[in-house]
């Protein structure tokens, strides 16, 4: 260990090189140094910050190489980075939950980082950390969401996706608790794990037509869905892909999905029993002989055959 502008880091030496693995202290600015030891600080290591409640302004040195997976994860207080210009790798979930996040200022000589309207990206078309408005209007270049890109960014509203998205990663946009809808352009081609999930104001989702499967967790926890159309390009649908969505009263499967997961519609949790229950009155719509019909057979579940049910709006008959 050793003092460093108001913090103590924790460190170990490799090859004659430097990673960062912690520190205490409870200054709000912190200042990585480029050398320990007469050694060069190269690397932060995984979860080195996270959680740090102190935090208010990071500052990264031109000689740090790779910042770990979720490094500076969960720091509330944290509004400011600065990225020196030899970052090189950065890891997943590294600034994921740090709600105050603003200014992300990447050094011009970096050649794999970049700002692009307040946000962190790689090769300018991997989006990995969103810090913009509440109104998310996404950089109309990008073809990658990264994983956590907006993770637990609570205050945003909406967001707009370019036709140039082809993949949003997993847990993309978990927790954004503000965000009432999302359209899903027909240019994405995949959908990653709980890219939705606990976004419980999320009301309407609509789903484009290059995706080919709906992933486990996707829509989690999502509690006030209640407008969702599964297209005919589906062919799977996750386990837990819509657990615990107990505003949507119903659903059609298309033929088209040959495979249904372990409660992944019309399940919630039943907090006094310790365990998934049926949703009051759900019911999914869909063929005879389909993977709609199985599933709702072995999950207690009721089944009407055909896309629209007209009156019987609680499945009694």
């Amino acid at each position: 260990e050793t003092a460093s502008e108001g913090y103590v880091m924790s460190y170990t030496v490799n090859n004659k090189e430097v990673c960062i693995t912690g520190c205490s202290g409870n200054d709000i600015m912190l200042y990585i140094p480029s050398e320990l030891d007469g050694c060069p600080v190269t690397s932060i290591a995984e979860n080195a910050f996270s959680g740090n409640s102190d935090i208010t302004i990071c500052s990264i040195p031109d000689s740090v190489k790779s910042i770990g997976a979720r490094a500076f994860s969960a720091c509330p207080k944290l509004t400011t980075i600065m990225l020196g210009s030899s970052v090189a790798e950065i890891g997943d979930y590294a600034f994921t939950a740090c709600p105050s996040l603003l200014y992300i200022n990447v050094s011009d000589a970096n050649k794999k980082y970049s700002n692009i309207n307040s946000c962190l990206y790689e090769n300018g078309d991997t989006l990995l950390l969103y810090a913009g408005d509440k109104d998310a209007k996404v950089y109309e270049k990008t073809k990658t969401i990264r994983k956590g890109a907006f993770f637990g960014k609570a205050d945003i509203t909406s967001v707009s996706l370019p036709d140039s998205v082809k993949t949003i990663d997993d847990h993309a946009f978990s927790g954004c608790l503000s965000m009432t809808e999302i359209t899903i352009p027909d240019s994405v081609t995949k959908l990653g794990k709980g890219c939705f999930m606990s976004c419980n104001s999320l009301k309407s989702a609509s789903i484009g037509s290059s995706v080919p499967e709906i992933p486990e967790n996707c829509f989690h926890s999502c509690t006030s869905l209640c407008d969702i159309t599964i297209p005919e390009n589906i062919t799977s649908i996750g386990d837990n892909a819509f657990y615990s969505c107990a505003d949507i009263s119903g659903i059609y499967i298309p033929p088209t999905v040959k495979n249904i997961g372990s409660d992944a519609v019309g399940k919630r949790y039943d907090t006094r029993a310790n365990a998934s229950e049926s949703i009051y009155g759900f019911q999914i719509r869909g063929e005879k002989g389909s993977a709609a019909e199985k599933y709702a057979s072995q999950h207690d579940i009721a089944f009407s055959n055909g896309k629209n049910t007209l009156g019987d709006v609680n499945s009694d008959g």
